[in-house]
């Protein structure tokens, strides 16, 4: 008998073992690809290992892996623990030379976690193994007569074990994570007992089993606290589960403990799989030590959001007062993963200092290598300043390895800190020009001081407007209150004038960007709307409208939930398409604000928030008639904050260009909403504008001038780096206008030069200032451990998001766009450590006119 067919009767006849009050673990090794017909087949498995055996041998993408004649993977087999006698199914797998069943598959060992649940009357399996003869008989001799009463897919792929438990327990409920990326369990499961048990049995058990999807919070009573995972984008979506009883955290492909007998009980997969997936800059990480693999942490520096993750992370575990950690893969020696096993499986690592230091080393060597180079490591130095900045607030982290002196929330913290540094190493490494972390460019403005309209920062689909602007949530917050009671009026009266047929409020969401910031407002308003009907079966359209430009994948992921969006708070957000399936419809609109782009009397409710001051040209007018041309004022609002505390007009320049273009717009604005919105309908507005003081957005009473400091920083590049001109220092200027509400009820109120009056009437409206959220971070102490820089680097990003493009407008249409790109970014690096110098003296205080119009 081989080892594989060894280890598979060792781990059948292995029992249950307790490790805490309510809590066993069992070992299952089984066929990682078997029954697959997409995703991780047994065919996709050997193609992805050999051609990373294939890479790190320096083979063609075609050449035979053969240990007669290359020492290299000999020597590679015989670090990762592989024998000998092993070898020879190993290349008949991974060269193809023979049916991938019985011995020759991808076998894998894997823990099922069983949960006594007394508030649900029996037991729960969290990641199910495979069921085998006689686990019934192990499992009653553990608990007793317990029946199994539901079973928990921590995430999208550790589902294969449920079908085969369903078929012999009576239990129907299955706990599942929200569908991502294209998978969902729910289908899986079906899929697969479609294949294992036949159509008529999977049909009868999609109408039999109770698939309720995770969510953050308690659940089976209080012994579980659940949490998923934000901003990690591992194309598994996985649930963290906190076992209160025994102070046990219960993960699936979230950790990795390693394997205590240096892989020695492992199949010879798993040695290979991760000998070459794992390891530190570059080197191996021993199979008894504890680490992530590359594929779980570069899809998080790729694709995630590691500040989101990293804080979030630590913000959950600091609520878990954690004793022991139960992982997926690895083996009873490391498994839990204790303090004590803590102590010696982590040994391996560089200090996190010492592996920052080394990865600024890299990357001051990249500059200067051309534009490539420096695009790709300015977005590897955005990742590793994200990193400084969590590292510094996480002290359990820091104090892993001195003295043991660390609990075990630290060392979990630590294992994920190492993995991202370690794969940060690995590409900066990498050949120059490498564009694996370079963001895919979004057409870019007209250059040269033409208009360009606003263009979103980032890769289109990650949502990265909502990330980084976490001011704007508490800017809707405090719309929210404002709007929520005029609802119940237009609930009546979309009730009353729908036919018999579905009732539907219709809601318009005008500018939206990427969508996220508004999620929680409209989860706010399906559950007054839904109170006051008294109808559940009350459905909503929304609509959201941006220009054609805009980051449509970003909206609709976030719409539907693919994005997981978190307030400035960090609550989850959830998407009203997914909190009420069924109910919810979503569309989005690529016009412009400036037409109609909605059908007449189709709008209920509309809102627009922080969107309505871009303009819809540029007011060139003649030369004295326009900021162009002018270097200390960037900005119209500048200009009338001066005005505001007396400075002397006759020094001011002329905003008779931009005062004349708002007004126009804002008519042609209202005019369309007028057309849109039914008789009765409400709409929000909150919109940029300078208060009564001479207050506006990055200029409050506290701190220094955001547009003041913007137009230093940007002549700076003439005067001081000599690397653009006169004429673009003088082209740079802001293509919007902050109304104050004198403007914005103008054509509410009268005949205007524009028009005659519109329909409607003033509810509402004030001013209201919103304090910028870094800045209060900062200022309260809730920042302790970071430092000036990463302050800065942290606050900076929701500055950029919506103004990028018009630093772009200034520049020479003649230069090269890798060029602009590069003094773009040397703009923002010069205005990063000015904000160093004094971090309490920058912020970005929010000061909007909030109104509430009601259509006539």
């Amino acid at each position: 008998m081989c080892l594989l067919d060894n280890m598979a009767v060792v781990a059948e006849a292995t029992p249950l073992r307790p490790i805490g009050p309510g809590l066993w673990t069992l070992r299952r090794t089984f066929s990682l690809g078997q029954h697959e017909k997409e995703g991780l087949t047994d065919e996709n498995i050997r193609n992805r290992l050999a051609s990373i055996l294939r890479t790190k041998l320096g083979l063609a993408a075609d050449a035979a892996l053969c240990t007669a004649t290359n020492p290299d993977l000999r020597a590679l087999l015989e670090a990762a623990k592989v024998t000998e006698d092993q070898w020879p199914v190993l290349l008949d797998v991974l060269n193809g030379r023979v049916p991938l069943t019985g011995i020759h598959t991808f076998r894998i060992s894997t823990n099922m976690t069983v949960i006594e649940a007394p508030s649900e009357g029996g037991v729960v399996l969290h990641s199910p193994v495979p069921f085998q003869s006689g686990d019934l008989e192990r499992l009653r001799e553990a608990v007793g007569d317990q029946p199994v009463v539901a079973m928990i897919c921590p995430n999208l792929q550790h589902f294969t074990g449920v079908p085969s438990w369903l078929m012999a327990t009576q239990c129907r409920k299955v706990y599942v994570p929200p569908p991502a990326f294209d998978e969902n369990v729910v289908e899986k499961v079906r899929g697969r007992l479609q294949v294992e048990e036949g159509a008529d049995v999977s049909e009868r058990m999609a109408a039999e089993v109770d698939f309720v999807e995770l969510a953050d919070g308690d659940i089976l009573g209080d012994t579980l606290l659940a949490y998923r995972l934000p901003g990690a984008q591992m194309a598994m979506n996985e649930v963290l589960l906190f076992h209160k009883p025994s102070n046990t955290l219960i993960t699936a492909d979230a950790f990795y403990g390693g394997y205590a007998d240096e892989g020695r009980s492992a199949s010879w997969f798993e040695r290979v799989w991760f000998h070459v997936t794992r390891a530190a800059g570059g080197s191996p990480i021993p199979l008894s030590d504890c680490a992530m693999p590359s594929y779980r942490t570069r899809r998080v520096l790729e694709q995630g959001q590691p500040l989101t993750f990293l804080m979030t992370l630590g913000k959950f575990l600091d609520q878990c007062d954690i004793e022991q950690v139960v992982f997926s893969h690895g083996d009873d020696g490391n498994c839990p993963f204790t303090l004590e096993v803590a102590k010696r499986a982590v040994q391996g690592y560089v200090p996190l200092r010492a592996r920052i230091e080394e990865i600024e080393r890299e990357l001051a060597k990249r500059q200067g290598k051309g534009a490539g180079a420096l695009a790709t490591a300015d977005a590897l130095r955005e990742r590793l300043n994200i990193i400084k900045v969590c590292l510094n607030m996480r002290k359990d982290v820091q104090r892993v390895g001195q003295f043991a002196t660390a609990p075990l929330s630290g060392y979990v913290e630590y294992v994920w800190f190492a993995g991202l540094l370690s794969e940060l190493l690995s590409m900066m490494t990498a050949p120059i020009g490498d564009k694996a972390l370079v963001k895919k460019q979004q057409p870019k403005p007209v250059a040269g001081g033409d208009f360009a309209v606003h263009m979103p920062v980032g890769d289109d689909g990650a949502g990265q407007y909502t990330a980084e602007t976490k001011g704007c949530f508490d800017v809707i917050a405090t719309a929210t209150p404002m709007l929520l009671p005029k609802l119940p009026d237009v609930v009546d009266m979309a009730i009353d004038k729908t036919s018999k047929g579905a009732k539907t409020l219709r809601v318009a969401d005008y500018g939206t960007a990427d969508a996220g910031t508004s999620l929680g407002l409209m989860n706010e308003l399906i559950k007054v709307c839904d109170a006051h009907a008294k109808d559940e079966n009350l459905q909503y359209r929304i609509e959201y409208e941006d220009q054609t430009l805009n980051e449509w994948r970003s909206v609709f992921r976030h719409a539907y939930g693919d994005i997981e969006v978190r307030d400035a708070n960090g609550a989850v957000l959830p998407a009203p398409w997914k909190l009420y399936p069924g109910r919810v419809f979503v569309s989005g609109v690529g016009l412009t604000f400036f037409e109609q782009c909605m059908p007449a009397a189709s709008v209920d409710v509309g809102m627009s928030f922080t969107a309505m001051h871009w303009l819809s040209r540029d007011p060139i007018g003649a030369a004295a008639t326009s900021l162009k041309g002018t270097e200390e004022y960037v900005h119209h609002a500048q200009v009338v904050r001066d005005r505001v505390r007396g400075v002397d007009v006759e020094r001011l320049p002329s905003i008779e260009a931009h005062e004349k273009q708002a007004a126009k717009d804002w008519y042609a604005i209202m005019k369309a909403r007028e057309a849109e919105m039914v008789s009765g309908g409400v709409f929000m507005l909150v919109n940029f504008t300078v208060s009564s003081e001479g207050h506006l957005l990055g200029g409050s009473e506290v701190g220094q001038s955001m547009y003041d400091n913007f137009g230093r920083c940007w002549k700076a590049l003439q005067a001081e780096d000599g690397l653009i001109s006169e004429a673009e220092v003088r082209a740079l200027s802001f293509p919007n206008y902050y109304r104050s509400q004198e403007e914005v009820l103008a054509p509410l109120q009268g005949e205007t030069e524009n028009g005659p009056r519109l329909g409607f009437a003033v509810a509402e409206i004030e001013t209201k200032v919103v304090r910028c959220p870094y800045r209060e971070a900062w200022t309260s102490g809730k920042c302790k451990g970071m430092t000036a820089e990463e302050y800065a680097r942290w606050f900076v990003p929701t500055t950029r998001t919506w103004s990028n493009s018009t630093f772009h407008a200034a520049l020479s249409a003649e230069r090269p766009a890798a060029e602009r790109e590069e003094i773009v970014g040397r703009f923002w690096e010069r205005y990063t450590q000015l904000v160093a110098e004094a971090p309490a003296e920058h912020g970005m205080d929010y000061v909007h006119c909030y109104a509430i119009l009601r259509r006539e």
